[in-house]
């Protein structure tokens, strides 16, 4: 099988012992050929003692090839990698591929003696790389031994992802692999697993404004009450809640970043702080017991952190004169929280979600706000449980899934959250999806299984004869920076300029935009002679929030030589709010001498 795993880190976890302070602990080790770390920190039950110690392991082969290759590289851009080769017996075969076509390369330390054969114990082969799918395969001609290695090279500014998305599908309804481009299907028996992987997302969102704090506290007590890992979503919480406090202001409500980011004086948020005090507000209705969860009702701490986040969110209502069960109805958001909180508005909240989702009524501009629209209405339809709502609630269940993305969220925290709301009415509708299903292909039908995988053979369609199912697929979802509009007018440039740079040295990134909007971003994607250093590693695609900020300056390390025509790079301004406003500075090169 070739080689494929490359993670850096082969474990990490807490590893309880006996009484004699001994556990042992086993895990599968990634497909690199490496020297490994091990480094265990043991702690008393005290808490007042600890130690550690440090082992290496290193991992090889009797034959083996490992590249060396880039990240990231712009098409047509020429860029050195290399493939290092070792063979015990000296004597060795070896080809290279790149999406399945040989490549030509220059070899170093070996010497060839025929056709795709070499002599020597380690060789350092040279190419020049592309985007794509690279293989090397290598064979010890005395042992017979055979090692294949695999890496991909990203096209840079174009990303694919793998998406894992759902249908819901009634009975008469077929599922077309071809039209939906559809690399697997599977057939769930619950929404578990992408109520899960929603929840998950939303709670890693990796920025922490005030709307985006209290989104991820939301989900996580979304998956709290459903089940999900108590110690792990303990810490969300806590850390979460202390956030929120940094922006909380007493009598005024919630600014958008804590002061000391950059955001000069305190100011609460009209708009995105109204929003957050809601989430907040909200957490005492996002499962209808969450104070008698065990996992709460065990952890003062984490019971004083829940009802501190609802306090904050109520004291931010008052500041803002929000009710905290709405009195009228002026968006999905309010039809939903008045379901939610048992409201004499729940008429006028159904109507207001049936005239939406029915006529299709479309009041905003902003892909965003229309998502959390129509998950909150469709909500609304499956918590009245009208039959005759039903077909509307479920099918805006399937356009919004089909909007997911590789995390397993939409496009911003908006909009997820509106998406857990609406699968946490879904669960509790109790629909059963345990439907009657068939998969089709070349005139035969036969009867599936939940949990059943279409991965041994290709499905042309499924068909539902009876009940509901729900259809797990994954597809391919990509996203070109080329494609972004300049609607943020924005400057890109680098501290040094191109002649001068060396490897080696330290610039800076300085981005610049003419006003801040809440909610920009800068998202970057490295060349191979660039990086940003973060943790020991090197990183090539990044983002960074402006928070309140025009001007950016987030240092780079050249890392490399380029060849005289040097290398591409983008660097693109997005609203983490809108997904339609974009600031694009074009195809920028770095030139690095040598």
């Amino acid at each position: 099988m070739p080689r494929t795993d490359f993670a850096d880190v082969a474990y990490c976890g807490i590893v309880r012992t006996d009484e004699l302070g001994k556990a042992e602990v086993s895990f599968k080790l990634p497909d690199a050929i490496t020297s490994y770390n091990i480094e265990a920190f043991a702690l008393s039950q005290s808490g007042k003692e600890w130690c550690s110690v440090k082992q290496h392991l290193e991992v090889s082969l009797p034959i083996w090839a490992e590249f060396k290759l880039p990240k990231f590289i712009y098409p047509g851009d020429k860029s050195p990698a290399t493939l290092y080769v070792k063979c015990t017996s000296g004597q060795f075969w070896l080809r290279l591929f790149c999406n399945g076509v040989p490549i030509e390369f220059s070899l170093l330390d070996a010497e060839q003696i025929a056709p795709c054969t070499y002599q020597g114990n380690q060789a350092k082969v040279i190419f020049e790389v592309q985007p794509g799918e690279w293989r090397a395969e290598v064979q010890d001609l005395v042992t017979q031994d055979y090692d294949v290695c695999v890496g991909t090279v990203g096209e840079l500014g174009k990303f694919q992802e793998v998406a894992q998305r759902f249908q819901l599908l009634r009975a008469g309804e077929t599922f077309d692999l071809r039209s939906h481009q559809v690399l697997e299907l599977r057939v769930l028996s619950c929404l578990e697993k992408p109520f899960n992987l929603l929840c998950d997302a939303t709670i890693n969102y990796e920025h922490h404004c005030c709307e985006q704090t209290a989104a991820k506290l939301l989900a996580a007590v979304a998956s709290l009450t459903a089940g999900g890992n108590a110690a792990k979503l303990r810490d969300v919480i806590i850390a979460g809640v202390a956030r929120e406090q940094k922006m909380y202001l007493p009598g005024k409500g919630l600014a958008l970043y804590p002061p000391q980011t950059g955001t000069g004086n305190a100011q609460a948020d009209n708009y995105w702080g109204r929003i957050a005090a809601q989430y907040l507000c909200d957490l005492s209705t996002t499962g209808e017991s969450l104070f008698g969860l065990a996992a709460v009702k065990s952890d003062r701490e984490l019971e004083f952190a829940l009802r501190s986040a609802i306090a904050i969110g109520e004291g931010a209502a008052a500041a803002y004169h929000l009710p905290i069960i709405p009195t009228q109805i002026a968006n999905g958001r309010d039809a939903y929280r008045s379901f939610m909180g048992l409201a004499s508005t729940r008429n006028e909240a159904l109507l207001y979600a049936r005239s939406y989702l029915k006529t299709k009524k479309r009041t905003h501009q902003n892909n965003v706000i229309n998502r959390s629209e129509q998950a909150y209405c469709a909500a609304v339809l499956l918590m009245a449980g009208e039959n005759c709502d039903l077909r509307w609630a479920l099918n805006t269940v399937n356009q919004l899934a089909n909007c997911l993305n590789g995390s397993g969220s939409l496009y911003s925290t908006v909009d997820s959250v509106g998406m857990i709301a609406l699968m946490s009415a879904l669960q509790a509708a109790g629909i059963n999806l345990n439907g009657t299903v068939y998969a089709l292909q070349e005139g035969e039908m036969r009867a599936l299984e939940s949990e059943e995988v279409f991965s041994t053979q290709k499905i042309e369609a499924i068909a539902l004869l009876e009940g509901t199912a729900l259809v797990e697929m994954k597809t391919i979802a990509i996203e070109d920076w080329s494609t972004f509009v300049a609607d943020i007018p924005v400057k890109i440039q680098l501290s040094k300029t191109n002649s001068s740079l060396q490897p080696g040295d330290t610039v800076e990134l300085i981005a610049e935009v003419e006003s801040y909007e809440p909610g920009l971003l800068l998202q970057v994607c490295l060349p191979p002679a660039l990086s940003r250093l973060e943790g020991g590693g090197e990183v090539k695609r990044f983002s960074v929030d402006f928070c309140g900020q025009t001007t950016l300056k987030i240092p780079l390390r050249v890392s490399g030589y380029t060849s005289p025509a040097g290398e591409h790079w983008r660097a693109v301004v997005r609203n983490m709010f809108n997904e339609e406003e974009t600031g694009n500075s074009g195809l920028l090169r770095v030139q690095v001498g040598g």
